[in-house]
């Protein structure tokens, strides 16, 4: 029974991402949700490297422990842009944006100033 359930939805699913503007969207989110979870992944290796449990994180940050738990284990976590910058701070850590692979073969190298601090990319 749960065969024929998950191919109605595959169906209802490649008829949906047929239309490329749809596909075009889903595969946006497919990414950021991705890219959420990868940051979500290092803050959460940095906080292991720190020696700092998710409560003494979580207090640092100025966060309830509950929701720094839900944070880095959920999978579908969605913090806020002001949540991920406390949390890195909270770690001394700061956030390094660069170009995607596809934006450094359009841009021209820069060189990055020095930085005293860890940084996290993404």
């Amino acid at each position: 029974m749960a065969t024929s359930g998950s191919s109605r939805w595959e169906r209802i699913r490649a008829r949906k991402l047929a239309d490329p503007d749809v596909r075009d969207r889903y595969e946006r989110a497919r990414r950021s949700v991705a890219s959420v979870r990868q940051l979500l992944q290092l803050v959460d290796a940095e906080r292991e490297r720190a020696g700092l449990t998710k409560a003494e994180l979580a207090e640092r940050a100025g966060a309830s422990p509950a929701a720094v738990r839900r944070l880095l284990t959920a999978d579908g976590a969605n913090p806020t842009l002001r949540t991920i910058l406390d949390l890195l701070h909270a770690l001394d850590i700061e956030l390094a944006l660069r170009p995607s692979a596809r934006g450094r073969a359009v841009r021209a190298p820069q060189q990055p100033g020095p930085s005293t601090k860890r940084a996290v990319t993404a």
